[in-house]
């Protein structure tokens, strides 16, 4: 678990350089949007994805062993 303050870090800088990318870039170029929608999304998956894992180890390690009655 000690790589998301790491994998979050990178993973926000890129997202805050493709948000920039299109300031800079031609304002009616639809294809280069389309492909930074897609690679934010992509990105935001992977997050989403690693919150879920992380929650269920949370879960698992600190819910006590069941006991059958």
């Amino acid at each position: 678990m000690n790589r998301a303050p790491g994998t979050l870090r990178v993973l926000g800088g890129a997202t805050v350089f493709l948000i920039a990318v299109p300031s800079v870039a031609e304002p009616h170029a639809p294809m280069l949007q389309i492909l930074i929608a897609a690679f934010i999304a992509i990105i935001a998956f992977f997050v989403v994805l690693y919150g879920v894992d992380a929650a269920a180890e949370h879960h698992q390690r600190n819910t006590p062993p069941r006991r059958d009655p």
